[in-house]
């Protein structure tokens, strides 16, 4: 896996960095670990860019403490985003 286009004009994502940064937040959150808030914020970018229909809902329900629907979130942003390759 290499680079592929991103939401945003010109943006590029690097796909390994993009999974690695999904599978390292979605092991914090079943563990309702607050730091997966930071983790998340620390990669930001990344996120929004890969995942622009559903970050802003990942983000919010992580301010929020409900690690359920910022899993529930990354899982769709995730399934969305295969199919769309």
């Amino acid at each position: 896996m290499g680079r592929t286009q991103g939401s945003a004009p010109g943006s590029t994502i690097d796909e390994s960095q993009l999974i690695e940064v999904t599978r390292r937040l979605r092991s914090l959150l079943p563990d309702m670990d607050s730091y997966a808030a930071d983790w998340a914020t620390a990669h930001a970018a990344l996120l929004a860019a890969a995942y622009p229909a559903h970050f802003q809902a990942i983000e919010r329900a992580l301010e929020g403490f409900d690690f359920d629907v910022s899993s529930a979130q990354l899982d769709a942003a995730v399934a969305v985003r295969r199919a769309a390759a």
